[in-house]
């Protein structure tokens, strides 16, 4: 293992060997700042502060929410195979809507890491 060494230059004569370090400038003032009450963080807070919930109570009820909305979405209908789909060559992968492919056209960025699973393994059945 190679070290390196660095070579420091001399001190300015107004160094003063007691110092172990200098302070060049002080810690600025604190401000004031007005906070708007928005976004995801505020909202969790105070659906947090109004049903008394912790932490742990809050993130297992949201996440069970977001589970049953998952599996809503899946138990909805698919869509209809058109015959242009159904006739697609799959060498032609990179013109296709995959996730029209998939049934998923209508969820898009929305559709969710199940519904895409569910839609390939009823792809490959």
């Amino acid at each position: 293992m190679s070290q390196t060494q660095f070579v420091l230059g001399v001190p300015p004569p107004t160094w003063n060997d007691g110092e172990e370090f200098r302070i060049h400038c002080g810690i600025s003032d604190g401000l004031t700042r007005n906070i708007e009450p928005i976004g995801n963080q505020f909202l969790a807070y105070v659906r947090r502060k109004l049903n008394n919930y912790s932490f742990s109570d809050d993130e297992r009820i949201q996440a069970e929410a977001a589970t049953e909305q998952a599996e809503e979405i899946i138990l909805e209908d698919s869509e209809e195979e058109t015959s242009e789909l159904l006739n697609r060559d799959p060498k032609d992968w990179k013109e296709q809507d995959h996730y029209a492919v998939l049934g998923l056209s209508k969820y898009r960025w929305k559709a969710t890491e199940e519904q895409i699973k569910h839609a390939r393994m009823l792809l490959f059945y």
